[in-house]
């Protein structure tokens, strides 16, 4: 069964992560780790098997699904006739949200460009603009020694992400 899981957990040896339908805990293994690029507080989509190994933990990620078709050409922007820009699409849909997943960029560029890209692919142009400082980095991390953040946001500037969390008192 393939299901979509946001990962919660990427350590050296292991994944976690959790099925967003159902919310049940899904193991995934240090070989998918491996040969894909997996950051916690992403989603991806997974063939799951019943996890015989650990009666705690439902499902086993047995195979991660990616796309077997090829990418259509991308739509010009509606609202200006420069062709599309993969950097200007990512930082409108942060200016939009004020504070986003790459998830959520991904989906925005899908629905106001017509333009499907993954989260592996669209990551090389969110760190361009963190480096350029048009952008600032979320990173939260669930002990001082972590090398990696556990959840990662981006949001167009300080200001907008204190308000974002002072928003929530």
């Amino acid at each position: 069964m393939q299901k979509e899981v946001l990962i919660t957990k990427v350590a050296d040896t292991f994944g976690f992560g959790v099925c967003t339908e159902d919310y049940q805990d899904v193991y995934i293994p240090s070989s998918l780790l491996r040969a894909f690029k997996i950051f916690e507080g992403e989603r991806y989509k997974f063939v799951l098997r019943e996890n015989n190994r650990d009666g705690h933990v439902p499902w086993f990620a047995a195979f991660l699904v990616t796309s077997d078709e090829p990418q259509t050409a991308p739509k010009e922007p509606i609202a200006d006739d420069a062709p599309f820009d993969i950097k200007t699409a990512v930082h409108q849909a942060i200016g939009h949200y004020g504070v986003c997943t790459t998830m959520e960029i991904c989906e925005f560029i899908a629905d106001e460009f017509d333009h499907n890209i993954d989260t592996r692919a669209i990551g090389p142009y969110i760190e361009q603009l963190h480096k350029e400082e048009r952008i600032v980095r979320i990173g939260v991390t669930s002990h001082p020694d972590q090398k990696r953040a556990s959840f990662v946001m981006w949001a167009k500037d300080v200001k907008t992400v204190k308000e974002y969390f002072d928003a929530d008192e």
